[in-house]
């Protein structure tokens, strides 16, 4: 007899699997599955993104994004400059090599997605999507889900 899990464990378990694939690629640029994703974010953003930003959009705490970004810029991929509007606000700029990687890591994004919904057709996935911002939602994790189109348009 198959014992139920939980869904909350099964998403756990879903999201360490979804990690470990993207480990998996982008160890080789020396990077983790959510500096990648970080990265890739600034990367689209560059010179419009503020901590808060990602902060924001993953539904990170402060004190790991710091650390996230700390890591970037440490490994060359990402600068901080202070804002022109405000000076204390701090700007992030993607660096030549983290444009470089870029294109490799929006290829990774799209590789462990379609790995995560291989066997979904396209109504299953769109359906499987919307599920996930209706637990988010009901959850009270709005803001990662504020710019849905263009998430799906630019994954």
């Amino acid at each position: 007899m198959e014992q139920k899990l939980p869904i909350g464990a099964l998403l756990k378990i879903t999201v360490n699997g979804i990690e470990q694939s993207m480990n998996a690629r982008v160890t080789a640029l020396g990077l983790t599955a959510a500096q990648s994703h970080v990265m890739h974010y600034i990367c689209r953003n560059s010179g419009r993104v503020h901590q808060r930003d990602v902060e924001t959009e993953f539904d990170l705490s402060h004190a790991t994004v710091s650390g996230i970004i700390d890591r970037l810029e440490s490994k060359g991929f990402l600068r901080r400059a202070r804002g022109e509007a405000d000076a204390r606000c701090i700007v992030l700029h993607a660096t030549d090599t983290a444009l470089e990687y870029e294109e490799r890591i929006h290829g990774y994004i799209i590789e462990t997605e379609a790995q995560m919904l291989q066997g979904f057709s396209p109504e299953e996935a769109a359906l499987f999507r919307q599920a996930l911002r209706r637990v988010l939602n009901n959850l009270g994790h709005v803001p990662c889900c504020r710019k849905q189109k263009s998430e799906e348009e630019n994954p």
